[in-house]
């Protein structure tokens, strides 16, 4: 009960406000979402880290006094087209905020949905400087953007006194970004990228040198180092700390399996082109032997014989022998003959074509 004083005619009076019905009141369960790829590196460390501060506020009696968080946990499997449709099953749930997405692509196709539901995102891993508030205003992000880390970037290459940098980036909204902010930042130091290489997520190391022109002294330099590296096993530890996609990023031998092909995939293809092809040939050799039974004359039997073969005497016409060099023999003449007729035709087409052309009609 709430009492405020009123100044009247006859002197101050205090009046009492009670509530109007319990829809004041702290409701029970509040519902908050997530929204992060949970089979990768980021992923399976985030998923028990809010599980346990859930926890945490649910056990303490002072933080919410009688209201529990019930998470809503999504998987955006680090697709944009996915992550979208989870978002959308999220927001069916009643939901007063999200945690998420870890990807900045994912975040910005999920900005433009919980501003039309007015739904706060926070996000712990979405970099983008071009993810800013103005444009998205429920959009909160709880780390640093990309242009810091390009600074970072632009201080070492001033450091070597480099003026031309090849950039190598993931082809996504946070690469795509994130190597415009790169270029910004060098034009302002008097130095420049010669050369833009982008990747799909899950590309193999072997796409790198494609970056590099085959004549340039560059690719001589890069070749070198990366044997060197090889060699004293460093270029696992840098692909794992900094080639690797720190967003969507999941164990190297799931993205080698789900992104690569083999041979193994095609054994179906195979199959069915094999007994295509053996139908096929079974076809044309039944249709040569049958023209061959039905063109080649059977042999004269021979007068001189007094005493009739057992074929004869059993009432059997006797047959040709068939042999292979019959056979292609015959496959010869049948081949001459289509020829021949090919080339008469195309004289007869060639003469009626110029009879016509030579008509005054």
């Amino acid at each position: 009960v709430m009492t405020m004083p009123v100044k009247g005619k006859n002197g101050n009076t205090t009046v009492a406000l009670r509530p109007e019905s319990s829809s004041s009141r702290m409701p029970n369960v509040v519902n908050v979402g997530a929204l992060f790829t949970i089979d990768s590196v980021i992923g399976r460390s985030v998923k028990p880290a809010v599980a346990a501060a859930i926890d945490d506020v649910n056990s303490s009696p002072t933080v919410l006094r009688g209201t529990n968080l019930n998470l809503i946990l999504h998987d955006t499997n680090c697709s944009g087209f996915l992550g979208t449709i989870e978002a959308l099953q999220l927001m069916e749930k009643d939901v007063v905020a999200a945690i998420g997405p870890q990807s900045s692509g994912i975040a910005h196709v999920i900005s433009h949905v919980v501003n039309e539901l007015h739904v706060p995102l926070l996000s712990f891993g979405a970099t983008d400087p071009t993810l800013s508030s103005l444009q998205f205003p429920y959009f909160i992000r709880t780390t640093q953007n990309d242009l810091h880390q390009m600074s970072a970037i632009t201080d070492l290459v001033l450091h070597f006194d480099w003026k031309e940098v090849i950039a190598i980036f993931v082809d996504d909204d946070y690469g795509r970004n994130g190597i415009s902010a790169l270029s910004d930042a060098l034009s302002k130091k008097r130095a420049r990228i010669s050369y833009k290489a982008s990747f799909t997520p899950g590309a193999p190391l072997a796409n790198i040198t494609e970056a590099f022109q085959r004549d340039s002294p560059l690719a001589v330099d890069l070749s070198t180092a990366i044997l060197q590296l090889s060699e004293n096993g460093e270029l696992q530890r840098i692909h794992d700390k900094w080639l690797s996609a720190p967003s969507c990023s999941t164990q190297a031998t799931d993205v080698e399996e789900s992104s690569s092909l083999s041979l193994r995939n095609f054994w179906g293809l195979f199959l069915i082109c094999g007994v295509a092809c053996i139908i096929s040939l079974g076809i044309f050799f039944g249709r040569m032997l049958f023209q061959y039974r039905r063109f080649t004359p059977d042999e004269e039997e021979p007068h001189d014989v007094m005493e009739p073969d057992p074929d004869t005497r059993s009432g059997r016409r006797p047959s040709r022998a068939l042999s292979f060099k019959d056979l292609m023999d015959f496959y010869d003449k049948k081949e001459a003959e289509i020829k021949e007729t090919n080339r008469r035709n195309k004289r007869e087409a060639s003469r009626e074509s110029g009879e016509h052309s030579g008509s005054p009609f």
